[in-house]
């Protein structure tokens, strides 16, 4: 049974350089798919994928890409998040 109000999911705007996309997510998503859904959207070159992590526009700790967007959001009907530069593994 769902809740009251959960149907309409959780708005999500991404920025990056200067450009914003944003989508409707339903709150189980993973972070890891909002991720691949904003470098699609924002046309950036899927193997840098791995160079990239949100970020809670605000902040600079990215968030885990294994968390729920609903426990991000913590209870809000939107979120704004940064793609950010993440840390660069040396091979």
């Amino acid at each position: 049974m769902a809740n009251s109000g959960s149907n309409a999911g959780i708005l999500v705007k991404v920025n990056y350089q200067g450009a914003t996309v944003e989508q409707t997510f339903p709150p189980n998503t993973k972070m890891n798919e909002v991720l691949d859904w904003a470098v699609l959207e924002l046309g950036i070159d899927p193997a840098l994928v791995t160079e990239l992590d949100l970020a809670v526009t605000g902040s600079e700790d990215p968030v885990s890409e294994t968390k729920n967007l609903g426990s991000v959001a913590q209870g809000a009907k939107d979120i704004c998040l940064d793609l950010v530069r993440g840390p660069i593994a040396n091979g």
